[in-house]
């Protein structure tokens, strides 16, 4: 194999081989850029190799500390994976951690900055946040009883725990949840403005609201999908829990007699396509 030197020193030179590496060689009277046929490597001190060997091992586990800290602490609890867009009048929105952390709050409108004025929400669930900013809005009576509650949630945001959270407020309360995802059209008015259970005009079970043609479909409303869910369910007392829209359907979920109702309702035509 040939070596060229690249250094020479009063101890030792650098070499470089045939193939690309570095090797510290005894100096044998070389001299800079001479091409030699054989080298005598020399080895570093055990002490230095050893020491080496330590501060590596150090930084690799600190590297490994980093890395767990990030990953098992900070993503999941300090940084911003998904939203909730919370609607009544007051209008707020929720950044949320992935482990359901708020970080933080913002007012959309007037009525939402009087709704969080003074309301800290640091260390909090979203789920307790949005159960407590709901009670906030009952009080100051900006959602009375028969009202109704818009949740816009960003994909990865867990809205199943937050509607099981507010499972027996809403029930107590008469009031309706409609849950839209991030990105979806707002299908129809701010939920505020139509009583819970009012009937939509012409709502017919299995035939739907026949929507205005615009680019041949449009989405029926939130409102409409659940007064069909709600004329379509047979029970002295009968209240609509949820709507959720997911893509081409409406999800409803209706309480009557003590059992809970799911119907899934066809988004554009309006037609009860399965009842569970």
């Amino acid at each position: 194999m040939k070596y060229l030197i690249l250094e020479c020193h009063t101890s030792y030179a650098v070499a470089l081989d045939e193939q690309g590496r570095y090797i510290k060689v005894a100096n044998l009277n070389y001299e800079l850029g001479q091409l030699v046929d054989e080298v005598v490597p020399m080895r570093e001190p055990a002490g230095k190799v050893q020491l080496l060997a330590r501060r590596l091992a150090t930084v690799a586990v600190a590297a490994a500390c980093m890395l767990i800290l990030f990953f098992g602490l900070i993503q999941p609890n300090y940084i911003v994976s998904g939203s909730i867009r919370l609607t009544i009048n007051p209008e707020v929105l929720l950044s949320v951690s992935s482990s359901g952390r708020v970080l933080d709050i913002e007012p959309l409108n007037d009525d939402g900055a009087t709704l969080i004025e003074g309301y800290s929400y640091r260390g909090k669930h979203s789920t307790l946040v949005t159960d407590e900013l709901i009670l906030r809005a009952m009080d100051m009576n900006f959602l009375i009883d028969g009202g109704a509650i818009k949740l816009t949630i960003s994909d990865g945001t867990d809205f199943q725990a937050l509607v099981e959270q507010l499972d027996e407020l809403l029930l107590n309360n008469n009031i309706t949840l409609i849950i839209i995802p991030e990105g979806a059209a707002d299908p129809g008015q701010s939920p505020s403005s139509t009583p819970q259970g009012t009937p939509a005009p012409q709502a017919t079970p299995g035939v739907g609201v026949s929507p205005t043609p615009q680019e041949g479909r449009t989405l029926i409303s939130a409102q409409e999908a659940g007064a069909i869910a709600l004329a379509a369910t047979h029970a002295d007392d009968v209240r609509l829990v949820s709507c959720e829209l997911d893509g081409d359907e409406y999800i409803v979920v209706i309480y009557a007699n003590g059992n809970e109702y799911e119907y899934e309702i066809d988004a554009y035509t309006g037609a009860i396509l399965d009842c569970d």
